[in-house]
């Protein structure tokens, strides 16, 4: 196994996204969940799988284990190195969709490890150099990090858990579980609401003593279909301008459409903008400002304001405003 640590990364999804784009994987995002009703995963699709995060406790019962996965061609592996378990997750999903293109990195992992055991299978995950790098390129390089693999402040450990569909089945994918579970069988349109049932019966298991939960959809890239969508409308408009351009009702069936590609481009502009924020996200997590707070607390000693703060900051003051008063924040 390898010697190298993996961080605790956040659970976000511009986080996830742009891990995925960094692995090589095209076409792909992740969405958070606020809801699991249908009208909420509908918005969504095609959904390629979805990510649960929960605070992890010892289950009393073993979850029954489909003991013929790999003849079904279920990419399933055992998570053997801590802090590896959002990764893990998302490569559940990556590696169990033949239609996407997870590009050659993934598809030379996942043809190395063809025939592993899942225990192994993991254990190439922990040594892989790239998934590693980039899984850690999102926490600030330097040596203060929590000795307490995926806890919270407080202390608790949460864990990730995927589902995806494969084979005409849905499939719940646990790297602390001996094997991948069999939820049933569902096809392509329908499968997200037994998976969304099955996260459902863990939420309630849980909901009266812990609120701490969080849901992930792995989608198409938002951008790439807004695109598609609004090649389509222009295509569209272009020949209803040219069917019939005298004609009453073509003339409201070219206004709609125009309407629709209005929103359609407004739409992808927000995608960008919203992509844009996240990745000013993901550079503020990786960047480390210990140098700079320690310039910033050696120059304000060397000008001897330090202790008139600390003092102040200690009493309650937080230091003073150009007012005189207290900032609030």
């Amino acid at each position: 196994m390898s010697g190298e640590a993996w961080t605790t990364i956040e659970s976000d999804p511009g986080v996830f996204t742009e891990l995925i784009e960094r692995l090589g994987v095209k076409g792909v995002q992740v969405e958070e969940l606020y809801s699991l009703d249908a009208d909420s995963l509908q918005a969504f699709e095609p959904i390629y799988g979805l990510i649960f995060l929960f605070k992890w406790q010892a289950e009393p019962v073993a979850r029954p284990m489909y003991p013929e996965y790999e003849e079904r061609g279920i990419f399933f592996a055992k998570q053997v190195i801590n802090n590896a378990c959002a990764t893990q997750a998302i490569l559940s999903i990556l590696l169990n969709r033949p239609e996407l293109d997870i590009g050659e990195e993934l598809s030379q992992f996942r043809n190395f490890t063809a025939g592993f055991p899942a225990d192994l299978r993991g254990e190439a995950i922990g040594n892989s150099e790239t998934i590693r790098e980039v899984h850690n390129s999102f926490t600030a390089p330097h040596a203060l990090l929590p000795e307490n693999p995926e806890t919270d402040s407080e202390g608790e450990a949460f864990h990730f858990v995927a589902y995806t569909h494969r084979d005409g089945s849905i499939w719940e994918l646990d790297g602390l579980q001996p094997g991948p579970v069999c939820l049933g069988e569902a096809g392509q349109d329908e499968w997200t609401q037994t998976a969304a049932s099955a996260m459902k019966k863990r939420i309630a298991q849980h909901a009266s003593h812990d609120i701490k939960f969080n849901l992930l959809a792995v989608t198409k890239c938002r951008r790439t279909a807004l695109q598609d969508a609004l090649t389509d409308n222009w295509v569209r408009c272009a020949a209803l301008e040219e069917a019939a351009p005298g004609s009453s009702p073509a003339a409201q069936e070219l206004a709609a459409c125009r309407h629709e590609g209005a929103r359609l481009s407004a739409a992808l502009d927000a995608e960008c903008s919203r992509r844009a924020a996240w990745s000013d996200e993901n550079l503020r997590r990786r960047t480390d400002y210990v140098p700079a707070v320690f310039n910033l607390l050696t120059a304000l000693a060397a000008c001897g304001e330090l202790k008139g703060l600390v003092a102040a900051a200690a009493a309650g003051g937080g230091g003073a405003s150009g007012n005189g008063e207290s900032s609030d924040t």
